[in-house]
């Protein structure tokens, strides 16, 4: 399928899906509102009696929640379909549009194991997707979405004092870890020289977790923005070529603004989030 076949397509769906959120719009308004109101009015006008109409709503309590879950269910599951027909037609088929030879997985992405061995993350539990992969110029590459699962950490106070400040200690802890996650995309791709080290560019509006030594670079402009951690000081001079350090800040500056970017060297394989 080239790329305007998958947009009529998805255009198609998308109207499709439009009108399921209206059919389950109208039932749920009919099952929450209409049916229970009107129900009670006639049970009491029916039956001249004011517990009737009461009676008539406790009876369809019930009855009323299981279609509510039914109808949300419903709607949830348009969604899920729409998003899966979304990237398996659209994005597969504009990611062909762009180079033939790269591949499209919605369902993969970069390892727990690769993007915790970086180390400036907090490492909590992610999901990974949207994978595109290929060689471009000669280059093999891997783009990626990683999306953070959060702890949904919760205050839970009680009589006792100690308690109370061991979970508070608890709640601080995973709050922080939340704040501290990653959610965006990583692209891994082959670096084109050689190297044995391992070396960290930090944005500096993280909270980084420390690797290595860090070391002091020439460019002032990207010491304002970025931190970096080696364990081979010589090694990180010669990956981090004054050519190298503007391009990572002009694309820091054009792309990313307050949100910052950081870099990883290690493996042979250059590592950019």
């Amino acid at each position: 399928m080239n790329i305007n076949e998958a947009i009529k397509a998805t255009a198609k769906k998308q109207k499709e899906c439009i009108r399921a959120f209206v059919k389950y719009l109208f039932l749920g308004v009919l099952f929450i509102a209409v049916l229970p109101v009107g129900g009670a009015f006639a049970a009491k006008y029916l039956l001249d009696s004011n517990p009737a109409s009461l009676f008539f709503i406790i009876i369809y309590i019930p009855f009323f929640l299981v279609a509510l879950m039914a109808n949300a269910s419903r709607a949830i599951d348009e969604l899920r379909d729409y998003e899966a027909f979304y990237k398996n037609v659209f994005v597969r088929a504009a990611i062909h549009d762009v180079d033939l030879n790269f591949s499209y997985d919605p369902l993969a992405g970069i390892s727990r194991k690769e993007f915790r061995r970086i180390g400036i993350y907090s490492p909590d539990e992610f999901r990974a997707e949207d994978l595109i992969s290929g060689t471009y110029k000669g280059v093999k590459f891997s783009l990626s979405e990683a999306v953070d699962i959060p702890n949904d950490a919760k205050l839970n106070l009680g009589d006792s004092a100690a308690l109370n400040l061991l979970s508070a200690i608890v709640f601080a802890w995973e709050t922080m870890k939340d704040m501290q996650a990653f959610s965006g995309s990583v692209l891994v791709c082959e670096f084109y020289k050689k190297f044995s080290s391992q070396t960290i560019v930090a944005s500096r509006t993280l909270n980084t977790k420390f690797i290595g030594e860090k070391e002091q670079m020439d460019d002032t402009l990207f010491n304002d923005e970025f931190r970096v951690f080696t364990d081979n000081k010589v090694e990180a001079r010669y990956l981090l070529t004054p050519t190298f350090m503007r391009r990572l800040y002009e694309l820091k500056e054009k792309f990313a603004g307050d949100m910052g970017v950081s870099a990883a060297f290690m493996d042979d394989k250059f590592t950019y989030f």
